[in-house]
């Protein structure tokens, strides 16, 4: 009988009782972690539409695998003549507000897209060929 309660006494002292985040914890550190990259591809810049300056697309990539496509990401200029990048919204017909067709929970990743769109906003305008063409429209116009 001693043998017995000796081998359930070292049985009792191997387990560990983990904590639910104890768990969490140790599962995240053998989990890959998901990397997002979102990449411009189109520039629309727009004139004559008051504060609308550009639509723009961009693809998202997780893991180096395009996954996703937003379409109709916007420049617009405020009132002290900074630029601000948002994502798509539609205007309903029932009481002309505005609506998000896309929303982002994930901050970082809505910062992400936001400062790829406003670099390739930046970089698109600062083009001597795109800086001749909107010269040539504002003179036609």
């Amino acid at each position: 009988m001693v043998p017995q309660i000796a081998d359930k006494a070292k049985r009792r002292a191997r387990k560990v009782r983990l904590t639910r985040d104890q768990v969490k914890e140790s599962l995240a550190l053998f989990a890959p972690s998901p990397s997002f990259e979102p990449e411009v591809t189109r520039v629309k810049i727009i004139q004559g539409r008051g504060n609308l300056l550009a639509f723009l697309d961009v693809d998202l990539y997780l893991n180096e695998t395009r996954i996703f496509l937003l379409r109709g990401v916007r420049i617009v200029r405020q009132n002290d003549g900074s630029v601000y990048c948002q994502l798509p919204h539609q205007k309903s017909e029932r009481d002309a507000r505005y609506y998000p067709i896309v929303c982002c929970y994930d901050q970082k990743l809505k910062q992400q897209i936001q400062n790829a769109a406003l670099a390739a906003y930046h970089e698109a305008v600062s083009d001597p060929v795109i800086q001749l063409a909107m010269s040539l429209q504002e003179v036609q116009a």
